[in-house]
C-alpha cells in the first residue's frame, strides 16, 4: 500500500512535456520558402517527450521579383523530442513546390512550370507546453536533381503563436 502511494504521488508530481494548444501559426524567416514563409501546424501526437506536427507553409515572390520563383508551398511532417520543458529537437522531410519565374530559367526547363524538391528540417524549437510563443531556429536541406544537382543548405528561423 505506501508503495503504491509513492508511485501515486511521484506521478502527480511529474511536470508534463505536453502541449495545451496544438495548432500554431508562425512566420519563417528563409528555410524551405528561401525567403519567407507563412505556416500552419498541426500537433497528431502530443506526448510527454515525442510529439509530431504537420506543416503547410505558403510563400509569393511576385511576377516581376528576380528569383527563381513566383510562389512556394511546402508540407512537412516532423518530430519534436523535449529534452526539457520548454527545449525541443526537431527532425522532419517534407516536399517543396515552387511555380517558376518563366523569364529566369533556361530553355530547356522553360516548358515546366513548377519544381518539387524533397526538403529535411534540423533544428531547435522554443515552446512553453502551456505557452502561446515558440520560437524556431533550424538548418532546412533542399536537394535539387534539376540544372544545379546537390543538396543546398538554407537557414530558418521563425516566430510562431500557438492556439
Amino acid at each position: 500500500m505506501l508503495s503504491l502511494n509513492s508511485v501515486i504521488a511521484l506521478s502527480q508530481n511529474q511536470e508534463s512535456f505536453k502541449f495545451i494548444n496544438k495548432n500554431t501559426v508562425q512566420l519563417e524567416l528563409g528555410g524551405p520558402g528561401i525567403f519567407y514563409s507563412a505556416i500552419y501546424e498541426r500537433f497528431i501526437i502530443n506526448q510527454h517527450r515525442l510529439k509530431t506536427n504537420l506543416n503547410i507553409g505558403l510563400s509569393y515572390y511576385g511576377e516581376k521579383a528576380d528569383v527563381l520563383a513566383t510562389s512556394a508551398a511546402h508540407s512537412s511532417v516532423n518530430q519534436l523530442f523535449s529534452i526539457s520543458k520548454s527545449h525541443h529537437i526537431e527532425l522532419g522531410g517534407g516536399i517543396l513546390f515552387f511555380k517558376e519565374n518563366q523569364s529566369n530559367l533556361s530553355e530547356e526547363l522553360k516548358e515546366k512550370d513548377y519544381s518539387i524538391y524533397p526538403t529535411a528540417r534540423v533544428g531547435y524549437r522554443y515552446q512553453k507546453p502551456d505557452g502561446k510563443l515558440l520560437i524556431r531556429a533550424a538548418c532546412t536541406p533542399i536537394a535539387e536533381f534539376l540544372e544545379k544537382d546537390g543538396i543546398h543548405l538554407w537557414p530558418s528561423l521563425a516566430v510562431g503563436y500557438s492556439f
